[in-house]
């Protein structure tokens, strides 16, 4: 039987959880606006940048204290800061990405536009099986037989993205753009991917945890 500490530690997991899905879709929908030739809704974003960024600081220390305080004790919860903290950094990769795109402002071709579009879509997507993976851990809900088909469901959008990713940098250094145009489309993609890379990070702490559960 979970005990009132336990609770309230997987209480304020969920909600931090569900602000950065929150923060994720925000992000999502900036840099989309923003392929829409719609600067607006970036800037807005990046103005509550701060705002989120220490909102999110603040509920990780909260999880931080209660867990020294005794939730869960006599273990030592790691595996659920592992995930806060990991899960953090696929946010700060989408602010910095929007950050970038707006820094920058590359000029764009259509033709671009529509493939970064999807790449931007995908890889966001990419958290909704982390997501569900972290609730049902923290539930116990059919933990193992969940976190295999998300865990699935996560490599084959990975892969994805990786086959559209190297197709899109290729096509935008064979195209005659200007060598400033190239580079700064590198740097945007490369934003793009280091979100991406994050997921991956992330997912790798959930396999490894299902293989714990396992033995």
């Amino acid at each position: 039987m979970m005990l009132k500490k336990e609770r309230d530690v997987n209480f304020l997991l969920e909600k931090h959880l569900d602000e950065i899905k929150e923060w994720l879709q925000a992000s999502s929908e900036a840099l989309s606006y923003y392929l829409s030739d719609d600067l607006e809704k970036i800037k807005y974003l990046l103005l509550r940048k701060n705002e989120i960024s220490s909102s999110l600081e603040d509920e990780r220390q909260e999880i931080w204290e209660r867990l020294c305080d005794g939730a869960y004790f006599p273990v030592i919860r790691g595996d659920l800061l592992g995930i806060v903290k990991s899960v953090g950094r696929i946010a700060d990769a989408a602010t910095l990405s929007c950050e970038t795109f707006s820094y920058l402002q590359p000029e764009i071709p259509i033709k671009i536009k529509n493939q970064l579009a999807t790449i931007v879509r995908l890889v966001f997507f990419l958290f909704r099986p982390i997501h569900e993976n972290v609730l049902y851990y923290l539930r116990g809900d059919d933990v193992l037989k969940v976190i295999r088909e998300n865990v699935a469901a996560f490599l084959v959008k990975r892969a994805e993205v990786k086959v559209l990713t190297g197709n899109l940098k290729n096509q935008i250094y064979s195209s005659d753009l200007d060598h400033w145009q190239k580079s700064h489309l590198n740097d945007c993609m490369q934003s793009i991917s280091t979100i991406s890379s994050q997921a991956v990070e992330t997912n790798d702490q959930i396999q490894l945890i299902m293989v714990k559960i396992v033995s």
